[in-house]
């Protein structure tokens, strides 16, 4: 369904559980129905995105300690919101992602792990995601100017961890 869906297209997943990985490289919208899960249980990213302008909304993902990343994240202009993870890894690992709207997101960590780790990537915003037992709810590292506001993190090591990033805003977090 995902290589049938056109640029600037929306693919509505419907309620029911789907092995991973799947990979969206295109500009598309992904909204799931409430009960959408993706379950991934290999080595590599159970979601993979890349790109531009690729919204996924309201889907559950449950992936093994052994992928690589619940959702792997490249490229500009994304949107994740109202996502439910659910991760013996880290969560959301973006890499030379910029533009990217986080918001409403449920993340459950059952490891060492950092919920949301972002390596090179400026300009995204956080907004309003919960975070429980992970390693660093944020962990940032030479990623500038991004915005991170009404957050709620618990049973942490570190709430936010920021290291080599200029223009970081904390706003009301807990």
């Amino acid at each position: 369904q995902i290589n049938e869906t056109p640029s600037g297209g929306m693919l509505i997943i419907q309620s029911g559980t789907y092995e991973g990985p799947i990979e969206l490289t295109k500009p598309i919208d992904l909204v799931a129905q409430d009960g959408a899960v993706i379950v991934y249980n290999g080595t590599e990213e159970a979601v993979s995105i890349s790109g531009q302008d690729v919204s996924v909304s309201n889907l559950s993902i449950k992936a093994s300690d052994q992928a690589a990343a619940a959702i792997e994240l490249t490229g500009d202009g994304h949107e994740l919101i109202g996502l439910d993870i659910v991760t013996g890894t880290t969560a959301i690992r973006m890499n030379q992602a910029s533009h990217v709207l986080v918001e409403g997101t449920d993340i459950v960590g059952q490891s060492e792990k950092h919920a949301i780790d972002l390596n090179e990537s400026d300009d995204n915003v956080f907004e309003a995601n919960t975070v429980t037992r992970v390693e660093d709810g944020f962990y940032v590292e030479e990623s500038n100017r991004n915005t991170f506001m009404n957050n709620k993190i618990s049973e942490a090591h570190y709430g936010f961890h920021i290291m080599y990033s200029e223009g970081i805003e904390l706003i009301d977090n807990q």
